[in-house]
């Protein structure tokens, strides 16, 4: 998988976290593995085309612990965590991965298209692989992990 489409990925992450969240959050390892899976309690997914050929595929998956995903929609919001409803957290984590994959566009010199994003919602769920080719960039906010992961597919 192209470098930096995966930095432009990691890169786009950090910075509408700390820019939109208001949650720094910094890279803790890249795993290329085929046969990992990501955890989360809630997912935002996102796919993307190559803009000019079309033979790329793609998606990405912004999968959080549910107290993370609070604090970042809450944070996004202005509001009270307490004040939360399940649709407010769906519709924040679509609109982060949303973000995340909008600026990576940017720093690809719109090479892409992107879709509109999905959320799965459900404690410990896990996404396995999804296309050939896969970088999962695990993250970290004090305690709390949260998972990006970048999946392509050539035609």
């Amino acid at each position: 998988m192209d470098k930096q489409l995966i930095d432009a990925f990691t890169k786009a992450t950090q910075e509408v976290f700390a820019m939109m969240a208001g949650i720094e959050v910094g890279e803790n390892k890249i795993v290329k593995d085929k046969q990992q899976k990501i955890y989360g309690d809630v997912s935002g997914v996102i796919g993307f085309t190559d803009k000019f050929s079309e033979n790329i595929n793609g998606s990405i998956v912004l999968a959080l612990p549910l107290s993370l995903a609070k604090k970042a929609v809450a944070n996004m919001l202005a509001i009270n965590e307490s004040e939360l409803e399940e649709e407010d957290i769906q519709d924040g984590i679509g609109e982060l991965v949303n973000m995340i994959a909008g600026d990576a566009k940017s720093k690809c010199n719109n090479a892409f298209k992107i879709s509109l994003p999905t959320v799965i919602t459900g404690l410990h769920h896990s996404i396995g692989k999804i296309k050939e080719e896969i970088v999962i960039v695990k993250f970290k906010n004090n305690e709390e992990t949260f998972y990006l992961q970048i999946s392509l597919e050539e035609k």
